[in-house]
């Protein structure tokens, strides 16, 4: 685990200092440390990496952040109420299984 953790923190370093450089020494920091994170977790599970540039990765992690925003914490109306899910837009049901559609969409195997 040590080698992995030693591994993506240099990845990360080196994706840094390429943002760096492209957009002269101003790096936004906002979610920035979610990319080493869901890969160093991601290496560990499944055994791969994804690149910081690739497409499903980032599609991945967007839908990270929106499945976060779309998850209420606490009571919602769907807990005691599971019927009104059917009812569009009543819930963040809709959000939360859009999300998961997006995912499974990333990881379908044609």
């Amino acid at each position: 685990m040590e080698t992995f953790i030693e591994q993506e923190a240099l990845e990360f370093f080196k994706h840094l200092d390429q943002i760096r450089q492209e957009s002269n020494d101003v790096v936004y920091i906002c979610q920035i440390f979610n990319i080493p994170a869901l890969n160093l977790l991601w290496t560990m599970m499944a055994g791969i990496r994804f690149g910081y540039d690739d497409e499903k990765f980032i599609k991945l992690l967007d839908s990270a952040d929106k499945m976060a925003q779309a998850i209420r914490p606490g009571l919602t109306p769907l807990t005691g109420f599971a019927f009104l899910r059917h009812i569009p837009g009543l819930t963040e049901h809709d959000a939360i299984m859009k999300v998961h559609h997006t995912v499974q969409g990333i990881f379908k195997v044609n």
